[in-house]
């Protein structure tokens, strides 16, 4: 699948969310997105998930569907999920810069993982 989180449809996310609720329940399902179980029952119901929902519901979604992601790129997706998506490239640019100083001035080499923080597709 090589599609990026933002161009997953809503109605992809409802549907995968109704078929991994049927094998388990909507309360299970929600504590692992993150979310209430009286608003994942909302959504599978077909209301329009809010921003903070939605980064939840694509960032399990991911999780699931193509592995476990390194726990800093979900730190990352998190820190800056209330930005719109031209604007989270242009933060994520500058989040990878900053944490290269940051470990520059300490005289450390930069970790492996802001590599993928920075290749990640946002």
């Amino acid at each position: 699948m090589s599609e990026g989180p933002e161009e997953i449809s809503v109605d992809a996310l409802r549907a995968y969310v109704r078929e991994r609720s049927a094998s388990t329940s909507i309360r299970a399902a929600a504590q692992e997105i993150g979310v209430g179980h009286s608003t994942l029952y909302k959504f599978i119901g077909g209301s329009t998930p809010q921003a903070r929902v939605r980064a939840r519901l694509l960032a399990w979604y991911v999780r699931e569907r193509r592995g476990r992601e390194p726990s800093q790129v979900a730190a990352a997706r998190e820190l800056l999920s209330d930005l719109p998506r031209l604007e989270k490239t242009r933060a994520v640019a500058v989040l990878a810069d900053s944490l290269e100083y940051i470990y520059a001035t300490a005289r450390q080499p930069a970790p492996g993982w802001l590599g993928l923080v920075r290749k990640h597709p946002w």
